[in-house]
């Protein structure tokens, strides 16, 4: 009976181990299967707001010829989701002279000819390409409205992208997609872990794929809250322009103009091996912060021109007027800070008699003056 009674015990205890097993398998099952689901009707939808026909079925990828390792490989240390990228587009002859997020965007709507993604011969290290990486859903409000337009009317790249893995959504998306053609939405799927760990805040995502960007195009980095205020083509005559927002934040990360294979933006990549989920700004911020202490030649410094007013001197913005913002390159909105005290729309910035207002006004008008006296 107690040999009966043992053997009853294992049976059980292997049967629940079988049960457990076979229910996680059903969950990730399940949850990849949502993952490519979601990514096919974001890519529809981008079909159908550029008129062209989303793949139904994964992009194929064609090898490199083995000589030189592709720089997928290298991400692939941190970020096992770029497995999920279109490698030759980052990895065959073509990718050295084009600009590969004009590339990846045509590839996902089935279009084969590439030629009109090679970058001119302007004269710069950096392209001008400008680019928002955005992950999970995304409502825009007047503000990424305001700060995507100044990025066509004041930098005047060829084309904007936005990456990421969910359509934006919101009446000022809607008008941002009208009255400004030259926007281009990528798919790319969420990182789920960094360097082996959960991530848990999507700006940890979004980090690590503003990195893998610049270092494989180049380009201009933009948060969907820093203004344009003047051209940066002076900028993209250095090697990596990055600015400070304070010592205790650490190095700006909302504005960066790179070329392609930084060797900056390639050591903080090699840093996230120290990645922690559980420290908000350790990551890029302080990561940027000490890297540029350790060798205050390896980047362009801008802080005053991009994060001026700071978070700390938000009155400046949102209160008072007379603040010296022309003279900067961008101009941080801070609007994860100040939601409260945003425009809800754009009517408002007519007779917001601020800092701010000014700014918005110039942006959407052109010119900064109140217009009470609007007929």
């Amino acid at each position: 009976m107690k040999t009966y009674n043992r053997y009853a015990t294992v049976f059980s205890i292997v049967l629940f181990i079988v049960v457990v097993v076979f229910l996680q398998t059903l969950s990730f099952l399940e949850k990849s299967n949502k993952q490519v689901k979601d990514g096919l009707t974001f890519l529809h939808e981008i079909s159908s707001n550029f008129s062209l026909i989303a793949p139904t079925k994964p992009i194929s990828r064609q090898r490199d010829d083995g000589k030189k390792s592709c720089i997928i490989d290298d991400w692939m240390r941190f970020d096992p989701s770029v497995a999920t990228l279109p490698r030759h587009i980052f990895c065959d002859e073509l990718s050295k002279s084009s600009d590969i997020l004009c590339r990846w965007f045509l590839t996902q709507n089935n279009i084969t000819d590439h030629s009109p993604c090679r970058l001119p011969k302007d004269g710069y290290k950096v392209p001008n390409i400008v680019f928002y990486v955005t992950f999970t859903e995304y409502k825009f409000l007047v503000e990424h409205y305001l700060c995507i337009l100044s990025a066509k009317k004041i930098q005047k790249p060829q084309f904007i992208y936005i990456v990421g893995d969910v359509m934006p959504t919101g009446l000022y998306w809607e008008k941002l997609l009208k009255d400004v053609p030259e926007l281009r939405i990528i798919y790319r799927q969420k990182p789920e872990y960094i360097s082996r760990q959960f991530a848990r805040w999507p700006a940890h995502l979004s980090d690590i794929v503003r990195v893998q960007i610049l270092l494989a195009n180049g380009g201009i980095y933009m948060d969907t809250d820093e203004i344009f205020i003047q051209s940066f083509n002076p900028l993209r005559n250095y090697n990596i322009t990055m600015g400070l927002v304070d010592v205790n934040t650490g190095m700006g990360n909302a504005v960066i103009v790179a070329e392609r294979r930084s060797p900056f933006l390639q050591k903080m990549y090699d840093n996230y091996k120290h990645f922690n989920n559980s420290n908000y700004y350790a990551n890029s911020l302080k990561t940027a912060y000490y890297l540029w202490k350790n060798d205050t030649s390896s980047l362009h410094l801008e802080s005053e021109n991009f994060y001026r007013p700071g978070w700390w001197q938000d009155d400046l913005l949102f209160v008072k007027t007379g603040f010296k913002w022309r003279t900067k390159y961008a101009v941080h909105v801070w609007s994860k800070r100040d939601q409260h005290r945003m425009p809800k729309t754009l009517d408002v910035i007519d007779n917001w008699n601020t800092t701010l207002g000014e700014i918005f006004r110039y942006i959407y008008y052109g010119v900064s003056r109140l217009r009470k006296n609007r007929v």
